[in-house]
This record gives structure tokens, C-alpha cells and sequence, in this order.
């Protein structure tokens, strides 16, 4: 399972590339406490309660970024409905940072719960600006990648001052608090920051600072000397400059040129359609069937494989048996697979029901192969418009149907090309989420052992005159399995999409060789991670970014 990133720091969470399943939660509530204590340590808590949106990743990993690197990891402490989470690790992609695992407290999707989360960073406070009797310090609560939240979060950041300051005493930053008071039991003012409306993917930054007097000698942070900040500016201007001159530039030259073969061989390899050196032809190539469709318009492999294998469940060809832990069908007349691909697809099945990946790679590059030799003549950027067109116009009949019965039917007729578009699991929730929904024909050969099905070995319910009355759903269980269904079938039939493709697009679209030479390359992935750094007298920042 992968990981959730929060940073309570400056940045944005990084869209990965690659993911055939991402994340998508809500943040209900962002609460977080910043305590100074009279030694002049920090002390942040966190309640951070998310929703998992049905569909995405269950979160199962919290990267929690730190201000800077004092924080004493021995102190974190962390609970998810009141369990306590043993393993506190440092971050192996943010940095600073640490990451909370949730073991068995894993949230689900469709489920929600919150993160509380404590820990001791010793160096916060800086010398203020303005004067020089006052510490300072800044606070950015945790924020998220747009390309992953949904709604808006109740937002709350608390300042706790040390004990012994006078309500009058502090001072705010940059934003003014929404309410303060005196706490007669911490003898210290609070300031409290409060947006019930916040977006969840915007960084909100609160400051304040506070006579140092009621804190520790030597626990704030001074800047150094005007001569001192000189002498070390111009001594890093010049070794800048000289290494620049005598090492530097050869090494600079030489990555810039790895980063951007790697850069294009990663690209490369995820583009498996080979690219047109003849003259654009003219006129649509109609008649393409919805994985045909899939190859030209180059959607992932997995959803495309997975249109295939829904194909032959809609006609009967084969049924799904189990989805868990592997996927595993059953082949139910072959002689219905009246495509070429789908003859490939029935040919990779294994004698226990599982599917070769090995096999799976033949059929797709089978698949590209023939859907290259169909459009020879044609305008693929006409194409390429109308099949689009053709997904449009299906989710234009399920918005027009009045009637579950209708939408369902809809469904029966369309849904290999419903599939395709790029907002299919908003799609369903915002068609199919409310209401009931009797389940399609092809239901019980697709979801083995759902609530209210017959399975594909037994007969649904007859109604009155011996009629077949398929069972109904509520809405929301009908969307979230079609969703979720789709996503775990994407998933589950490739592996690794990355490595899938690549070898994939060995065949279908090779890189091409200079005659005369001889060798070969490589090149290779990795998880996206951040380094940033901050400059900033009178606060403590943080970095934040990258992901996995």
C-alpha cells in the first residue's frame, strides 16, 4: 500500500505519476496546537480527522513533515481511534519529517477516522525582526494536493505561550487571530485561529512572538552578525563561482543530460502506439470497438485490459470467480469471443482460472498492432474526436434517463465505453449514488458474491409470468462497487503499470537504434522526493513536497 503525505510546512503534495489508483479523501478537520514551554521548546499536537473517498487507496502510512531537524523522534506519539501506533519512523521521503504506519488502524475507503499526533521540537523561536526583546515564531498547519482532496476542512490552529506571559504581552503575525484568552491553568494567553470553511489544499500561515524573557537563555535563535552575514555571503558567492569555473560545469552538463534521457525514456516507454512517419490520412476510422477505442485515445493498459475482460463477461464468454486475493475466471463459452483480442485474452487463462501476465502482453501488443494497421489512412486526430464524442455522448444517456431502471439500462448498453472517461468514478457517485438500482444482467458474472446477486451459477429470482427480476442496490453501494470494482480489476490484472508498459512498447514502439553501434540503455524509476530550503529571520519554516 502507499502513503498519505502531510506537511504541517511550505509547498504542495506533488501529483505522482504512474498510479492507476490514487488517493482522494476529505479533511474534515485540521486541528492543530503549537505549546511553547518556559524552556522555549515546542511542543505540536495534531487531530487530523480524513474520509477516504470510496474508490481511492486506503491510507495506511502518515508522513507528517517537522519545521526543521530538532525534532526528538523519541517523543512522537501518535493514536487513530484510540489505539496507540507503535511504529514512529524518520520519513524516508520527507525531509525533515516522520512517518506514522497505522497497522491495524489502516483507514478504508468509505471510511473515516482521526490522527492524533504529538511531538517535541526543540528549536522553534527566532529573535524578532522588529525587536529584539521578543521571540518569534510561524506556523503553517498541514495541507494537502488539490489532485487529492475533495470538500473543505474545519480549520483550527491554537498557539499556547509560555507560562507567565501577560495577556497583553504577545504579539500576532501576518494574520490576525480569530479569538484569544487567558488560560488560568497553563498562566499563559492563547491565541486561536479558526476557519470552518478552509480549503484543504491552501497553505494558511499564523505567527506571533512573545517577550523571550519568559523563556530560557539561549533557547531563541539570534541572527548572526551584520559582518559575519557579509563575510559568509560574499565566501559562498566566490566558492560558488570557482567551483563553477573549475569542476562544477562538466558534472552540470553531464546530468542535465541524464535527467532528460531518463526524463524521455520514461515518457517513452508509457507511449505504446508508435508514432505516424507517413502522411496523415483523412476521414474517421469508424467502427472501432471500446478497447480499440482505449488503444488509439492511449489509456492505461490496465483499464484497457480490463474493458476487454468485461467484454467477455457481458457476453457470457467468461465469469469472474474470485477478486480476492487474485483475480480468477472462469471460462463459460469461448466460442462467443468474437475478437481477435478476446481470443488472445481467453488463451492466457491458466488451469486454476488465473491470468498469465505473460499472455496479458501478448494480447496487448497484439491489440496495438491491429488497432496501428485499422487506422493506416485515416485521420487519427479526427478519430480520436469522435471516440471521444462517443464516451460523451453515453454518460449523456445515463444524465438523460429519468428512471433508475433506465440508467441501469444504460449501463447494460454503454458501460465499456462509460468506462473510459477520464471523471468515470465522479460520474457514477453523482448518477448512481442515491437511490435503487436493480443490478445488470452481466452483475453476477462480474461481482461474484455480492450482496443481493445470484452468482453466475444461479438462476436470478423470477417475477410474476416467470419474468427474471434482477435484485436491486442502493445507491450508494451499487456506485462504490462499480467504482471500486473497476479500480481493483485495473490494478490487479497488470501488476506494476509502469513495468507492464514498458514491455509493452519494446515491441510496439521501440527506441529507435543508430546503424553502426551497438549497446544498450537503461534507465529506471524512483520515488519522487523534495529539498527545499528556507530563509526566514524572525520564524521557523519547514519543507514540504515530492511523494510516493
Amino acid at each position: 500500500m502507499k502513503k498519505l503525505f502531510l506537511f504541517p510546512a511550505i509547498g504542495l503534495l506533488l501529483a505522482l505519476p504512474g498510479l492507476a489508483q490514487d488517493y482522494r479523501f476529505q479533511v474534515h478537520r485540521n486541528v492543530s496546537w503549537v505549546v511553547i514551554d518556559s524552556a522555549g521548546r515546542a511542543t505540536i499536537y495534531y487531530d487530523l480527522t480524513f474520509g477516504c473517498e470510496p474508490g481511492a487507496k486506503p491510507i495506511d502510512i502518515v508522513d507528517i513533515g517537522m519545521p526543521n531537524d530538532s525534532y526528538v523522534l523519541s517523543t512522537a506519539q501518535a493514536r487513530v481511534r484510540g489505539v496507540p501506533c507503535g511504529d514512529i519512523r524518520v520519513s524516508e521521503y520527507v525531509k525533515p519529517g516522520v512517518e506514522v504506519h497505522l497497522d491495524d488502524m489502516v483507514i478504508m475507503p468509505g471510511d473515516s477516522a482521526t490522527l492524533s499526533f504529538s511531538i517535541l521540537v526543540p528549536k522553534m523561536l527566532h529573535q524578532d525582526r522588529q525587536d529584539q526583546a521578543y521571540a518569534s515564531f510561524m506556523f503553517s498547519p498541514t495541507w494537502y494536493g488539490s489532485q487529492y482532496t475533495v470538500g473543505s476542512t474545519y480549520l483550527e490552529c491554537n498557539f499556547v505561550f509560555p507560562p507567565g506571559t501577560a495577556q497583553d504581552e504577545p504579539r500576532y503575525h501576518e494574520t490576525a487571530f480569530t479569538e484569544s484568552w487567558y488560560d488560568s491553568a497553563a498562566r499563559a494567553p492563547i491565541y486561536r485561529w479558526l476557519d470552518d470553511a478552509a480549503a484543504p489544499d491552501r497553505q494558511y500561515t499564523f505567527g506571533a512572538s512573545f517577550p523571550s524573557r519568559h523563556v530560557a537563555a539561549g533557547s531563541v535563535q539570534k541572527p548572526p552578525p551584520f559582518l559575519l552575514k557579509v563575510f559568509l555571503g560574499i565566501a559562498a558567492v566566490f566558492g560558488a563561482v570557482l567551483g563553477f569555473l573549475f569542476h562544477t560545469a562538466f558534472f552540470w552538463i553531464f546530468g542535465l543530460i541524464i535527467f532528460f534521457a531518463v526524463r524521455a525514456s520514461k515518457r517513452r516507454q508509457m507511449k505504446y502506439l508508435p508514432p505516424q512517419v507517413s502522411i496523415e490520412g483523412v476521414g474517421i476510422k469508424r467502427g472501432l470497438t471500446a478497447p480499440e477505442a482505449g488503444i488509439l485515445l492511449e489509456m492505461g493498459l490496465d483499464r484497457v485490459l480490463t474493458m476487454v475482460l468485461f467484454g467477455l463477461v457481458k457476453k457470457q464468454a467468461m465469469a469472474v470467480t474470485e477478486r480476492e486475493p487474485k483475480i480468477k475466471v472462469k471460462v463459460l463459452d469461448a466460442a462467443r469471443a468474437d475478437q481477435p483480442y478476446e481470443k488472445d485474452f481467453l488463451a492466457g487463462i491458466d488451469g486454476q482460472g488465473l491470468v498469465i501476465e505473460k499472455q496479458l502482453r501478448e494480447c496487448s501488443v497484439n491489440l496495438i498492432k491491429a488497432v496501428n494497421d485499422k487506422l493506416k489512412g485515416f485521420s487519427r486526430k479526427e478519430t480520436v474526436a469522435y471516440y471521444r464524442s462517443i464516451i460523451s455522448q453515453a454518460w449523456d444517456q445515463v444524465k438523460a434517463a429519468g428512471t433508475p431502471e433506465l440508467k441501469v439500462q444504460a449501463m447494460e448498453e454503454n458501460y465499456d465505453w462509460m468506462m473510459m472517461d477520464h471523471d468515470y468514478q465522479g460520474r457514477v457517485h453523482d448518477h448512481y449514488g442515491t437511490g435503487y438500482y436493480p443490478v445488470p444482467r452481466w452483475w453476477p458474472y462480474y461481482y461474484p458474491g455480492r450482496t443481493g446477486t445470484a452468482g453466475p451459477s444461479a438462476p436470478a429470482p423470477s417475477g410474476p409470468g416467470g419474468q427474471v427480476q434482477m435484485p436491486k442496490l442502493p445507491g450508494a453501494d451499487f456506485a462504490n462497487t462499480v467504482t471500486t470494482g473497476l479500480e481493483k480489476f485495473s490494478a490487479g490484472l497488470v501488476g506494476k503499470l509502469d513495468g507492464f508498459t514498458s514491455k509493452v512498447t519494446q515491441v510496439t514502439n521501440p527506441v529507435p537504434v543508430s546503424s553502426g553501434s551497438s549497446g544498450g540503455s537503461s534507465s529506471g524509476g524512483g520515488r519522487s522526493s523534495c529539498a527545499c530550503a528556507c530563509a526566514c529571520a524572525g520564524c521557523a519554516c519547514a519543507c514540504a513536497g515530492g511523494g510516493r
